[in-house]
């Protein structure tokens, strides 16, 4: 399903205004699509002609009603959606145009190649994407290579429904080889109008004030959304500083038990290694060579 598509002019048409049982074109797959709407259905455009490698045709419900939310978060007339990048071949979900930023939804599996060859196809015409993961693939406690890989990239994740219940909320969390060991609650998102980190007076706050791999996030990420948590810091909320206080003793004390673990565990494996590899090794290079002395 998809919001957008062509006319017979080359001219974008939104779902909403389409006349029905007539003919229009996917912006992706430039085939024949048409208009389908109803009392409990949201307007959108569908494929006569099921094509399962078309991206737009791909899309669900819980996609369409995200991009909508996110377009009404804007002025009116700033943002666009399917925007079409001819010069990358690229077809974004939201692009807020004034401040060049683009809003990635995905709810679906994608991986950590095609996540970082979109970023730097954007990045190339001077555009930093934003990515929306939803939680039925995404923020589970098995990390995904996409999620390891957003790391450095501004995130967040959604757990809107088909009904267009839900919110978009930031969270970090605490892993060990790809498993979250410790979770921040939910900080959900007011407005979606960021602003860079560029004082140094907030620099020094965030480093006392925010877990180490929350400031180091900051770092990466230089950019804050009202409501996630690195603003609510900021912004001296009581109740979210004292939850980042709790929060890093226990990150501390998880790392320092890795730590701990982490010496007698490598001492057991070369043990291991040496008593059920290297001496048999050894007995049999030494047996060989007795041999061949002869």
């Amino acid at each position: 399903m998809q919001l957008c598509a062509l006319d017979t002019d080359d001219k974008l048409v939104f779902a909403t205004t389409a006349v029905k049982h007539t003919d229009y074109f996917c912006l992706e797959c430039n085939k024949v699509v048409r208009v389908r709407s109803g009392f409990h259905r949201q307007a959108h455009f569908y494929h006569l002609q099921p094509n399962q490698a078309c991206r737009q045709n791909g899309k669900g419900m819980t996609h369409l009603l995200l991009q909508n939310y996110l377009k009404n978060c804007f002025p009116e007339g700033e943002v666009q959606l399917e925007c079409r990048f001819d010069v990358i071949s690229r077809i974004a979900d939201v692009v807020w145009i004034p401040e060049k930023l683009i809003f990635e939804i995905q709810c679906s599996p994608i991986t950590a190649a095609e996540v970082a060859a979109r970023n730097a196809d954007y990045a190339s015409l001077g555009y930093q994407v934003i990515w929306i993961l939803h939680e039925s693939r995404y923020n589970h406690n098995r990390m995904t290579a996409a999620e390891d890989l957003l790391r450095a990239w501004p995130h967040f994740f959604s757990d809107m429904d088909e009904t267009g219940c839900g919110t978009i909320y930031d969270q970090y969390s605490v892993h060990q080889k790809g498993m979250r060991k410790l979770r921040l609650t939910k900080a959900v998102l007011h407005a979606f109008t960021p602003r860079k980190l560029q004082k140094p007076h907030e620099w020094h706050h965030l480093k006392q004030q925010l877990p180490e791999g929350l400031f180091r996030r900051a770092q990466k990420w230089n950019i804050i959304f009202p409501g996630d948590h690195i603003d609510r810091c900021l912004q001296q909320d009581e109740s979210s500083l004292l939850l980042l206080k709790s929060f890093s003793e226990e990150e501390n004390a998880l790392q320092g038990n890795t730590q701990l673990l982490s010496k007698p565990l490598l001492q057991g494996i070369q043990e291991g290694y040496r008593r059920w590899i290297g001496r048999p090794y050894r007995a049999l290079l030494r047996l060989w060579l007795e041999r061949a002395c002869r």
